[in-house]
């Protein structure tokens, strides 16, 4: 469901921690389709830059900017800022059925940053009927001088609505969505091909039937009532050695998410839960699942995310991270996280038995990524006969 409010940010859509959308990104070297059948001498591919992974985009009408509307893009990292790059949010305008909208960031080849805004229409290039289309930028100006970037990652474009063909209360912007671009060439680049793209909000060819429907619609720029406050994400992070953090994805709601990796001899796992705007939290307890055990050892809050470390976490169940008054902007309330730890699920369907056993060895020798880091059970940074012993040393368990 939508997260958010339309005074500080709507959530209108959020990508999977692991940002399995962006793989096979022209710019990251990472491998399109399945998982490549082991090599003798397996080579490593570049990590894909956290500036360009979108966590997620949003879209306001803050009361303290009225007539404007609030795009927002929060990537992963932005305490350094690549050059020759690009970040762009993208709409359906509600005037014109050929054409579309956008906001963006762009910076030069010395990482100098500047804001836009303009229309993107896509025609043949040469115009010869027949030919596929580009989507090309047309710049038409900047936006509001409001508009700025975080070193945490959000940026935010304010733009005056009477620039984008004056939405009133009603009225739909529909297909909004976020990419970035990395091209190596030198500004201004304008287009907006797919095979262009580093990192997107939108499942391509599919923009209009993703969950949750990438639309906003418009109300004004009024303030907004209190209400309960809801995380825009949770994900169990562990450190895989050399090879990084990697994220499970803990949703909200449906099928919990599965920690299958070790939480060592004391049972310890991080857990951080992301909001929308800074937040503060009075307490966090977890509720042990039938039969288990675990405790909150420590949590720390740093502006939008809290941090729990867990301890004693026994495996094979599912537990509920409370945090206890939550407080941000105009909400506040309590939040569950629910969690299943079920050691060597490589596969996270509940059950460890020989699919995770033939999973996990199938992926021995490859180097730890995003496509495969839940097999490198032990956390190593490598997968080796150390994570088949794991799963297989963990077979015939399962949740309750």
């Amino acid at each position: 469901p939508f997260v958010g409010d339309t005074c500080s940010g709507m959530i209108v859509h959020r990508n999977l921690p692991s940002h399995p959308e962006a793989i096979g990104g022209s710019e990251t070297g990472v491998p399109v389709g399945p998982t490549p059948t082991p090599t003798p001498t397996p080579t490593a591919t570049p990590p894909i830059p956290a500036q360009y992974l979108i966590d997620y985009i949003a879209v306001a009408e803050p009361p303290s900017h009225p007539g404007k509307l609030l795009f927002q893009m929060k990537v992963t990292n932005l305490s350094t800022v690549p050059a020759n790059s690009r970040w762009r949010m993208v709409w359906n305008s509600i005037t014109s059925p050929d054409e579309q909208y956008y906001v963006g960031m762009t910076t030069d080849a010395s990482s100098a940053v500047t804001f836009e805004y303009g229309t993107v229409q896509t025609q043949s290039i040469p115009p010869v009927v027949g030919v596929i289309g580009v989507p090309t930028e047309n710049p038409l100006g900047t936006p509001d001088g409001a508009s700025n970037f975080n070193a945490d990652g959000t940026i935010s474009f304010y733009i005056d609505k009477s620039l984008v063909g004056n939405p009133q209360p009603g009225d739909i912007l529909g297909a909004v969505n976020g990419r970035t671009f990395n091209t190596g060439d030198t500004p201004p680049e304008t287009f907006q091909r797919s095979t262009l793209l580093v990192d997107h909000t939108f499942i391509k060819g599919n923009t209009d039937t993703s969950y949750p429907p990438a639309t906003y619609t418009v109300v004004g720029n009024t303030s907004c009532t209190a209400s309960g406050i809801v995380p825009i994400s949770a994900v169990s992070r562990k450190t895989h050695g050399p090879a990084g953090d990697f994220d499970v994805d803990l949703p909200l709601t449906g099928q919990p998410g599965i920690e299958d990796r070790t939480g060592g001899a004391s049972g310890d796992h991080k857990v951080i839960v992301t909001f929308a705007v800074p937040v503060t939290v009075t307490n966090a307890t977890v509720t042990p699942g039938a039969g288990g055990t675990a405790s909150v050892s420590s949590f720390s809050i740093n502006n939008t995310q809290v941090t729990i470390n867990l301890t004693n976490v026994s495996n094979a169940q599912t537990l509920t991270i409370n945090l206890i008054g939550v407080v941000g902007g105009a909400n506040s309330g309590n939040v569950g996280i629910p969690m299943s730890v079920l050691a060597g699920d490589t596969t996270a369907n509940g059950l460890v038995n020989s699919s995770d056993v033939a999973q996990t060895q199938s992926q021995s020798g490859q180097p730890v990524g995003l496509s495969n880091f839940r097999e490198d059970v032990t956390v190593s940074g490598q997968i080796n006969s150390s994570d088949i012993g794991f799963v297989q040393a963990h077979s015939g368990t399962g949740l309750p």
